[in-house]
Parts: structure tokens; C-alpha cells; sequence
């Protein structure tokens, strides 16, 4: 977007894009300057991609990965779990794919194959990494992707919470395992879940 400041009674005007050269121009007109700020916004616009990534069939999948490991990961709570998730993600074929080739068909095979060694839980919290690396280069980095595949792709369904109560003898059992425990607050902890779980009414077994 096109900057403009007064120095010595002219009107300087710089634009700056991301890839892109600098370039700068003074009129003694404002309504000059503003002009032709705005026509050169309007003439990068027009021309489409930044120069720096023109040619998305250059940029595949792990070159987005990697970079996101390596400048974002580290500043998130999860660092060490995420960098390993995105690198087993780029042992797999898909992560030679161009970013300008990957569809949201080619992530649903990947995640149906994943899905016959992984949990839905685990296929989810993978694909919130790669959701959140592509939302990051489209809004930081500006690469022009138009579609964020990983955050397109449906999700698969996790399997509803158990509910389960203490079998006969099974709540005397856990409170003997508890008297075990190095903590003694264990016992209270646990007899405090099941409390919680119960409503209060659970009867001792």
C-alpha cells in the first residue's frame, strides 16, 4: 500500500509489496501523489501474483512445511508435537505435491489412508497443523493460495466420549491401587471424580 509523507515541500509517495521492489516518486501535489499511489496499488493488483512466487508449480507442499516449521513452530506451546507431525507429513508423497496442484481430493485419500493406522482424534490434530501452515502463508507470507485444502477437507468423526460406571467391587479395587500410589492425594482425587461422575450418588461397592 502506497505511503505518503511531506519532506521539503514535496510530496514523496512509496509503494511497497512483498516481493516486490520498493519504488518512490515526489510531486509537489498531493492530490498528485495520492493519484499515483493509488494507480500503482491498483497496477500490482492487476498484474496478479508477487514476483517472488509467480510460479507456484515451484513451491510444493514441504517447501510450505518447512518453512513453517522452522519460523513458526518453535514460538507455539506444542513445538516439539507439531514439528514431529509435520515431519513424518513430509516423508509422504503428497508432500512433494506443488501447493498450485494440491486438491482436496489428493488430502481426502492421504487422510483415508492415515486413517487405517491413526485415531480420528490424532487425523484431526494433524490436519489443524496444515490448516494453520497454509492460513499462515496466504496471510504472511502472501502466497496467493486460493483454496486452503486442509481446512476444506472433511473431517473425520470422532467417536463419541464412554460413559462408564464402576462394575461390582471394581471402586474397592481402584482405592486399594490408590493406597499404592506414592501421592496420597490420589485416593481423594479419584474418589472426588467419581463423585462428579456419579451426580454424588454413587454407593460404594
Amino acid at each position: 500500500m502506497a505511503s505518503i509523507r511531506k519532506r521539503g515541500g514535496k510530496w514523496h509517495v512509496q509503494v511497497r509489496r512483498k516481493g516486490r521492489q520498493s519504488v518512490t516518486r515526489s510531486f509537489l501535489l498531493k492530490a498528485d501523489a495520492e493519484a499515483w499511489g493509488r494507480q500503482q496499488d491498483l497496477d500490482i493488483d492487476r498484474q496478479g501474483l508477487p514476483t517472488a512466487h509467480k510460479n507456484l508449480k515451484a513451491l510444493t507442499v514441504a517447501d510450505l512445511l518447512t518453512r513453517y516449521r522452522d519460523e513458526v513452530v518453535p514460538r507455539k506451546r506444542g513445538a516439539d508435537r507439531e514439528t514431529l507431525t509435520i515431519n513424518a507429513f513430509l516423508r509422504k508423497p503428497i508432500a512433494r505435491i506443488a501447493v498450485s496442484d494440491l486438491t482436496t481430493g489428493a488430502v481426502s485419500v492421504y487422510c483415508s489412508e492415515r486413517l487405517r493406522r491413526i485415531k480420528p482424534t490424532t487425523m484431526n490434530r494433524e490436519l489443524d497443523v496444515l490448516r494453520h501452515a497454509f492460513f499462515v502463508a496466504r496471510k504472511s507470507w502472501d502466497i496467493p493460495i486460493t483454496d486452503n485444502v486442509f481446512a476444506s477437507v472433511t473431517r473425520p468423526k470422532q467417536a463419541p466420549p464412554r460413559e462408564r460406571r464402576l462394575g461390582p467391587g471394581e471402586r474397592q479395587r481402584l482405592r486399594e491401587a490408590c493406597l499404592q500410589c506414592r501421592n496420597p492425594f490420589i485416593g481423594y482425587l479419584v474418589e472426588l471424580a467419581i463423585s462428579r461422575t456419579s451426580g454424588g450418588s454413587a454407593q460404594p461397592n
